[in-house]
């Protein structure tokens, strides 16, 4: 995962994507029974805090548009190898990673004001700036994200393109952290799940974080063992 920080949890959310946004052909009756059982659930989000309520994204459509518009950033060959962010020349690091042949490209900042326990926790340096992307061995986009302090933004995306998720949290060595927001979304684009700072629901209710994956992965069909 490209992350230069926020919770851990983003890199279950991450590998889900990357490994069973596709159902499984080999998925037992409980298995089906289990997804049939989430996708005739229908959201009450009335009974979530108004205050928590008020920054949640109902419909697909309505969360922030990725800060560069445009094709350049679709494909990794159209990346420049360095580009300025906040004044600081940023360098174009690429990777080939994941048990399913992912690559990803970011920008970081080589200097002294390396995070070395932020690297050695896996979450990356804290000095990531700007745009940075996860693509499937296809070409297909997994997640594009935006480093600008305090903020790391992700978007995340199913294998035919939909945005499936969006999350908006602080960079590892960034403090005070701004606020958390996780937000998951149908097919139709409407809104099943989430996570404001730390609570998480599923259809408008109350579940533990955990729970909440678990009924994303039934939801979604992701093969049993690789949530």
């Amino acid at each position: 995962m490209i992350r230069s920080g926020g919770s851990g949890k983003a890199l279950l959310v991450g590998l889900a994507l990357l490994l069973g946004v596709v159902p499984s052909r080999g998925a037992s009756n409980s298995a089906d029974h289990a997804r049939a059982s989430r996708l005739a659930e229908r959201p009450d989000w009335s009974r979530i805090p108004a205050d928590e309520r008020r920054r949640l994204y109902w419909n697909r459509d309505e969360v922030p548009a990725f800060p560069e518009s445009g094709d350049s950033l679709l494909r990794v060959g159209d990346w420049p190898r360095s580009r300025v962010f906040g004044g600081e020349v940023c360098s174009l690091v690429l990777s080939k990673t994941g048990p399913r042949s992912t690559y990803s490209a970011r920008y970081v900042v080589h200097s002294r004001g390396v995070d070395h326990f932020a690297e050695k926790q896996g979450l990356g340096s804290k000095l990531q700036r700007g745009p940075s992307s996860i693509w499937r061995s296809d070409s297909t986009l997994v997640e594009r994200s935006y480093a600008a302090p305090p903020l790391l933004k992700t978007w995340s995306y199913d294998s035919a393109g939909k945005l499936i998720h969006y999350e908006s949290g602080g960079l590892a060595a960034v403090a005070p952290f701004p606020p958390w927001l996780s937000v998951w979304f149908s097919p139709d684009g409407t809104l099943i799940a989430c996570e404001v700072d730390g609570s998480a629901y599923w259809m408008g209710r109350r579940v533990i974080y955990r729970e909440m994956f678990e009924y994303l992965a039934e939801y979604y069909g992701w093969p049993k063992g690789r949530r």
